[in-house]
């Protein structure tokens, strides 16, 4: 495995890891969507649309949530909500900025012109600044002395922010998605240069990255609709957060006729250059059926999934109206999906057993863990199991590691989703795959009636 991350859980979202396999289907998997909002439209300056272009954390013991609270009768504004829990969410009265003359609000941004707006923002957590462990990226749309492009900010506790410039930092346009931290020491920015037009792809993608927030490198084009998209569908934006070693994150997909959004998996080995689309192209969260709050757009938050109670939580803004809905019609809220930890994608065997084998790798150490379901259907009771998994361990020449033979491996036939970290170890009797570090192995794994969502060195 990789020497920097030996335990790093190896994805079977591609064949990057993967040398041979037969009779086994690569099958994508949906969060399971909590039908009722997690956050409402309450307040005069938030109806009837707080919309999540906007970031979620989990910091200490606190659930944090940054928003745009849009009306189409006022400007957007940035407000602010916590929760204890990720469910149950507050909007604390701060008495930062008032609407309409009452104080008792929780908007913690708006713009510096009485005629421009917020469109969208990111939350980044910063590391290596002790005093400022928040930074803040804002789409402003300017007006009256104010320059429109995006800005950035700077926050001790998230609800209190400083500008950084008085002018924007980069002059793109409105649609974009920051990083939620940096990579390999760097911020990057996903969005729209302003150039976009004249390039005659419609909506599209591209990257740029910084240092400092306020010097930003030459723009790239990144994503772009491609020959296996429909004809009237535009990439309007995607968000991106670090996940093993790489990124993963969701193309909102424009389809221009009807107006409809919704967004799709997609992925980066190479620090968001370069994007991977698998070949059935499913949404990640389904529009609902109408009518319905989220029956017309669907976009996920600017941040990672959260881990909690054994599942990864996804954070998502939906609506019943997209582009130029008039009031109220452009009514929406704020939900909340949940994923298996590491559960976007499975190899899946039926009756008939499948196999697969890795591409050879020195292993470095430690038992070989598994997050694997033996049960045909996923929506099935969680001990509902009929099927098995076993692996083999050979050499790259194709030998079997004597004493880690298919006969002698310990058959897994419960579901990992009831362990720590929804992984299970795998043994060969009572031996370990540890005995074999610094040896160059693969392994082959059997399926029946099983699902393989990935495996790492479990120290």
């Amino acid at each position: 495995m990789n020497s920097k991350i030996p335990c790093t859980p190896r994805l079977v979202l591609d064949d990057d890891h993967l040398e041979d396999s037969a009779f086994v289907t690569r099958t994508w998997h949906q969060p399971q969507r909590f039908d009722e909002p997690v956050l409402r439209p309450e307040h005069p300056w938030e109806r009837w649309c707080p919309v999540l272009f906007g970031t979620v954390l989990r910091r200490e013991d606190r659930w944090q949530m940054w928003y745009c609270a849009w009306t189409r009768r006022c400007p957007p504004r940035v407000c602010y909500a916590e929760s204890r829990d990720g469910v149950a969410w507050e909007k604390p009265e701060l008495g930062l900025l008032p609407f309409q003359g009452n104080t008792h609000t929780n908007i913690i941004l708006q713009s510096r012109s009485e005629t421009g707006l917020i469109d969208d923002l990111t939350v980044i957590e910063d590391a290596r600044d002790r005093n400022w462990p928040l930074k803040m990226l804002f789409f402003d749309t300017g007006g009256a002395g104010v320059e429109r492009g995006i800005y950035a900010a700077r926050s001790a506790d998230g609800i209190r922010w400083e500008l950084m410039s008085e002018q924007p930092v980069l002059r793109w346009g409105d649609r974009f998605n920051a990083v939620p931290q940096r990579l390999d020491g760097r911020f990057v920015v996903f969005g729209r240069t302003r150039n976009m037009p004249d390039m005659g792809k419609g909506r599209c993608v591209f990257r740029t990255e910084s240092e400092t927030l306020l010097e930003w490198s030459p723009p790239e084009l990144v994503l772009a609709r491609d020959a296996e998209d429909p004809p009237d569908m535009e990439i309007y934006s995607v968000t991106a957060f670090p996940w093993h070693g790489m990124l993963l994150g969701a193309i909102e997909r424009m389809h221009m006729a009807p107006d409809r959004l919704d967004p799709e998996l997609v992925w980066s080995r190479d620090a968001g250059r370069n994007w991977r689309r698998s070949r059935t192209r499913p949404a990640f969260i389904p529009l609902a059926p109408s009518p319905s709050w989220q029956d017309t757009w669907i976009n996920l938050s600017a941040s990672p999934p959260i881990s909690a109670d054994g599942q990864l939580r996804f954070y998502y803004s939906g609506r019943g109206g997209a582009h130029m809905s008039p009031y109220p019609l452009n009514q929406g809220a704020i939900g909340l999906a949940v994923l298996r930890p590491d559960g976007f994608c499975s190899m899946r065997a039926g009756q008939r057993p499948g196999w697969i084998v890795t591409r050879p790798e020195t292993w470095h150490g430690g038992d070989l863990a598994v997050n694997a379901d033996p049960r045909l259907d996923d929506r099935s009771h969680p001990a509902y199991c009929h099927g098995e998994m076993r692996v083999e361990v050979r050499t790259p020449d194709g030998s079997v590691v004597p004493g880690y033979s298919m006969s002698d491996c310990n058959p897994l036939r419960s579901n990992t989703i009831q362990e720590p970290n929804c992984s299970r170890t795998v043994r060969w009797g009572e031996r370990s795959a540890d005995a074999l570090a610094g040896r160059e192995i693969t392994f082959r794994f059997e399926l029946r009636e099983a699902h393989l969502y990935s495996w790492h060195a479990r120290p």
